[in-house]
């Protein structure tokens, strides 16, 4: 929902940059009459100065409102939220245990219950068992991915289907 207002709002500013433009470049390219001291019409038009200084102003603008909503919005990207990654599986060590990658303005723990083979690959991925701290959709979701995306060392001495858990901490910056 906070993605959704962030972006609304900076779609919102986006458009107010446009048409300030618009008025610039109007106002820029209009001619105007002036009546001298001695009742002569003249008309004079804007420098190419004043519309060089109306299309910084509009830049300016428009650079300030992305950056703005670059800290709204930036974590949104995936760069720029990160998760640290833990588990519990009796001692069986991973091959591969990547760390949650997510869209959202979100943060909290998300632990999830996995099922492994002997192979070590993850079978099934429950999110939100208990511990969690957010059963927030997009937190839940992109911890079920990595989960299953883990890779744990195969033990032909396991049980067929060993139970544990991951535990996703998800980290605003």
């Amino acid at each position: 929902m906070r993605r959704n207002i962030a972006f609304v709002r900076q779609k919102r500013k986006e458009l107010l940059c446009l048409i300030s433009l618009f008025f610039i470049l109007i106002g820029a390219t209009m001619e105007t009459n002036t009546i001298s001291k001695n009742g002569t019409n003249s008309k004079s038009q804007m420098n190419k100065g004043n519309i060089l200084t109306s299309l910084m102003i509009f830049l300016i603008c428009w650079l300030s409102f992305t950056e703005i909503d670059a800290q709204i919005i930036g974590t949104v990207n995936p760069n720029n939220a990160s998760s640290s990654v833990s588990y519990n599986l009796g001692g069986r060590g991973h091959q591969s245990l990547p760390n949650a990658r997510y869209d959202c303005q979100e943060d909290g723990i998300v632990i999830v219950e996995i099922r492994v083979d002997r192979d070590g690959r993850v079978t099934q991925a429950d999110p939100g068992r208990p511990g969690s701290t957010s059963i927030v959709e997009c937190l839940t979701r992109a911890a079920r991915e990595a989960a299953l995306a883990t890779r744990f060392n195969p033990d032909p001495n396991a049980p067929a289907i060993q139970l544990g858990t991951i535990t996703y901490n998800f980290i605003l910056r």
